[in-house]
């Protein structure tokens, strides 16, 4: 992945500080774990907002670990292009 280390930091913590966020930050996050998660949206925003290992939400969405890696590349790639909110 190109994005530097603490882009990837940012919007990481961002992510984790779901519950906290402004309106318009949860709407992004939503927004992007829709349009790159796909049919794995709701495992994309657990590897993303919460501190689960990609293990464990690899099991509970059975979903691949690659795929896993694959879709949060996408979701930090996304980040920036995407509008809305504020981070």
């Amino acid at each position: 992945m190109k994005l530097p280390y603490i882009r990837q930091g940012l919007i990481r913590f961002s992510c984790l500080n779901y519950d906290k966020a402004d309106e318009s930050t949860r709407e992004k996050i939503d927004r992007l774990c829709a349009d790159v998660g796909g049919e794995y949206a709701s495992a994309l925003f657990d590897v993303m907002c919460t501190p689960k290992s990609i293990v464990s939400i690899s099991m509970k969405y059975n979903v691949s670990e690659t795929t896993l890696y694959r879709i949060r590349a996408r979701f930090y790639s996304s980040w920036d292009e995407d509008r809305g909110g504020d981070v």
